[in-house]
């Protein structure tokens, strides 16, 4: 017998596209009441439900393959929870900027509702350990929320996991806001999966992020347009690197 699909926890309104769910919805509904480890596998930008249920289904099928398991074996121990978000706003065409700019922004305003909805989700514990595996612009929202959960006190971060991360290495830079979390001492570790080889970070990612409205751009600001590098897409080399930081490419461990 295969075993059971994973809960979710879901913001989105429609299975593509769609609103924001003011609340997002545990399937079902006692999924995670009482969990005080959970392992949350974010999806990245421009994936329909569809879409980033066959990614987590790919993704789980690997894990059951390196870890030797039977098929009726829960992976992580049945700590998995697979999180859904509309980052699907629209045809990825003469519109690329303002789609990007869209789901840049619900990425972001999710991330900051997360943290109390994970709160209520898993009842009244006194901590929850969380660690998370993200794609994309989902590594974006997971630096978002990070920085928000170091601040709640029964929550912590374990292990990070990011592939083909969509997030500006100069946000990662002292003393901007992303950079926060990378440096609290309730972050155990984050590791940065990346690849040259990725021609969407290496040509669409810099387009849109340049185009999008509140990162920081002001008149003159050339200097970051030449300089908007992908954390996924190079190994990235700062002056001064996060205590908690690796980097892996996926060319060489694949």
């Amino acid at each position: 017998m295969a075993s059971r699909r994973p809960p979710k926890l879901t913001f989105r309104a429609e299975p593509e596209s769609g609103d924001v769910l003011e609340r997002p919805r545990a399937c079902p509904g006692s999924a995670l009441i009482g969990q005080r480890y959970l392992v949350l596998l974010i999806h990245g930008f421009n994936n329909t439900q569809k879409q980033a249920q066959e990614a987590y289904d790919g993704f789980l099928s690997l894990q059951r393959e390196l870890g030797d398991l039977n098929p009726d074996q829960p992976v992580a121990d049945g700590r998995i929870v697979e999180f859904y978000w509309p980052g699907d706003v629209g045809w990825w065409g003469w519109s690329r900027a303002k789609n990007y700019e869209d789901s840049l922004e619900r990425a972001i305003g999710i991330a900051q509702q997360l943290p109390e909805a994970l709160r209520r989700a898993v009842g009244h514990n006194d901590r929850i350990e969380i660690d998370i595996v993200a794609h994309s612009m989902g590594c974006r929202l997971t630096l978002e929320l990070i920085r928000r959960l170091i601040a709640v006190p029964d929550v912590s971060i374990q292990r990070v996991v990011f592939m083909a991360a969509a997030v500006p290495t100069f946000l990662l830079e002292p003393p901007e806001r992303l950079r926060t979390g990378l440096d609290h001492p309730r972050v155990e570790g984050v590791m940065s999966l990346f690849s040259a080889d990725d021609s969407v970070l290496d040509n669409a990612f810099p387009l849109g992020q340049w185009d999008a409205q509140g990162e920081s751009w002001t008149d003159g600001d050339e200097w970051r347009r030449g300089n908007t590098v992908a954390l996924g897409h190079e190994r990235w080399v700062p002056v001064n690197p996060p205590r908690v930081l690796s980097q892996e490419n996926q060319i060489q461990i694949s």
